[in-house]
């Protein structure tokens, strides 16, 4: 298995063959073939080996908070990312092609795993649909920046790690404008942590005030004419006639840019005017 494993890792598994294994295991082809009856059958059951080491690597260290976990994480996930780049990526991309689903269940399989290590991490018990989409969503962002890591290799490896974790932070911006309970997450997550806002993200640089919740304008989630985003999520140019021509404006009173409209905060810009046109 350990033979299969390091061969299917280094290699696409189109281009291994039971030879090959035999060979690399110093083992006959007819001992291979009778552990396992396929190539398919060998390269799934590498698959469920790796799968089982990633989650391994992945348990929680006791690194300090849970974003100092989750950057701790990243980092042995790209290790494991580095040291299995062939079979990492034809485990994403469902080779060899599959008809029994097999390989797509174990990438499900480890994708449930990754979830509920997360939501361990951030000591929650049971996600609500708001957290349950947005952390799958950051899952399958991480998914897809490693491959792109592997392919392109233009971005270090520390800034992809930093970059992930803000991207964690952002995302839980944008979905405590939908649910408290994201909002009280995201305030627990951050808390003490120079840089980070409420709204979310680690680039923000608008000053936060309280203000009314009642004396806060409608603002339209794709910004419709009328209204202009700002660089920092602040939003200028809007007017309450603006808004009311908007049907879907009224829907739907706040902005993704600006998370902390819907509990009574309003962004006051110090960012540098942004052009209209």
């Amino acid at each position: 298995m350990a033979a299969a494993l390091e061969l299917f890792s280094i290699r696409d598994a189109e281009d291994v063959s039971i030879d090959d294994v035999a060979s690399a295991a110093g083992a006959s082809r007819a001992l291979v073939y009778h552990y396992f009856g396929s190539k398919q059958e060998l390269y799934v059951a590498a698959l469920r080996s790796a799968a089982d080491q990633l989650e391994s690597r992945l348990r929680s260290q006791g690194d300090g908070g849970p974003l100092d976990e989750l950057a701790s994480g990243l980092g042995r996930y790209l290790d494991f990312v580095e040291e299995h780049a062939a079979g990492f990526a034809a485990m994403l991309r469902g080779c060899p092609a599959n008809g029994t689903g097999e390989v797509g269940e174990i990438v499900d399989g480890v994708r449930r795993r990754l979830f509920r290590l997360v939501q361990r991490q951030m000591g929650v018990e049971k996600p609500s649909p708001v957290l349950r989409t947005t952390l799958r969503s950051w899952i399958a962002s991480v998914e897809t920046a490693g491959l792109d890591w592997l392919e392109h290799r233009d971005v270090e490896r520390l800034t992809l790690e930093s970059m992930m974790v803000d991207h964690m932070v952002a995302l839980l911006g944008v979905a405590a404008a939908y649910d408290d309970d994201v909002a009280g997450l995201l305030d627990r997550l951050t808390q003490g942590r120079e840089g980070w806002r409420r709204a979310g993200g680690a680039s923000f640089s608008c000053d936060v005030t309280v203000v009314d919740p009642a004396s806060v304008r409608p603002v339209h989630p794709l910004n419709p004419p009328g209204f202009v985003t700002t660089p920092c999520g602040a939003t200028r140019g809007a007017t309450p006639s603006a808004a009311a021509e908007s049907p879907r404006a009224a829907r739907e009173p706040r902005s993704p840019g600006n998370a902390d409209d819907r509990r009574g905060y309003e962004s006051t810009s110090t960012c540098p005017p942004w052009p209209t046109a």
